[in-house]
């Protein structure tokens, strides 16, 4: 189970990356942002790709955790710092006109995302053509987020939200502080379950299994 450590690390050793990619954070955590990697999948649980972005410095972006395919959760940059994962980006309701990297926590699923169909084929953002499980929503098409990585979030997300004490009102999604700019994590992204994880605590895969989020 993901335990905090004096250096903001909540993840064992073996699966810190030690990103660059980072600031020191001044503000306050009052927010945690999830996002989508859109990351090219290279092997199924896609761990190298993902550490060679995270150390990648020819890249702007960054983040703290992210969820592998098989639930493994990686971080990137120690919660004392600041990670570079919103870009241009608000959140009202608590009265950031800007800059909402400097007050979150951002947590990546890997995740292909919304991919295209074209002659009755579905292909990924990088135009490879895709074989996996969808799911279609309003006419679009997504790759699902797995079991494995919705438990996995259920256990992170209490653990950071009690540390912390971020209210589930600024529990959101890229799209929520970047409007028309990003629309990550999707509107498939199951929030009723992983936000009922901060009311009744960790939950096993057979919760997840139970309600089928997809």
């Amino acid at each position: 189970m993901p335990t905090p450590s004096k250096e903001g690390w909540f993840v064992p050793p073996e699966n810190r990356i030690a990103s660059p990619k980072f600031n020191k954070r001044v503000k306050p955590i009052k927010m945690i942002v999830v996002h989508t990697t859109i990351a090219p999948r290279e092997t199924p649980d896609n761990r190298k790709r993902i550490e060679r972005w995270l150390m990648n410095t020819s890249s702007t972006a960054s983040t703290h955790f992210v969820i592998l395919r098989n639930g493994v959760i990686l971080q990137g940059v120690s919660t004392l710092d600041k990670a570079w994962h919103a870009g241009k980006s608000s959140w009202p309701r608590l009265g950031i006109a800007s800059d909402v990297n400097a007050w979150s926590i951002g947590v990546d699923f890997d995740s292909l995302g919304r991919l295209t169909k074209k002659g009755g084929e579905l292909f990924d953002a990088y135009g490879s053509p895709y074989h996996g499980d969808v799911i279609e929503h309003e006419g679009d098409f997504f790759e699902p987020f797995t079991v494995e990585q919705i438990d996995s979030f259920r256990i992170l997300l209490p653990i950071l939200a009690d540390e912390y004490q971020v209210g589930e009102q600024n529990i959101v999604g890229h799209r929520d502080v970047s409007p028309g700019r990003k629309t990550d994590p999707e509107l498939i992204f199951p929030w009723p379950i992983v936000l009922s994880a901060i009311d009744f605590g960790c939950t096993t895969r057979e919760l997840a299994n139970l309600v089928r989020y997809h």
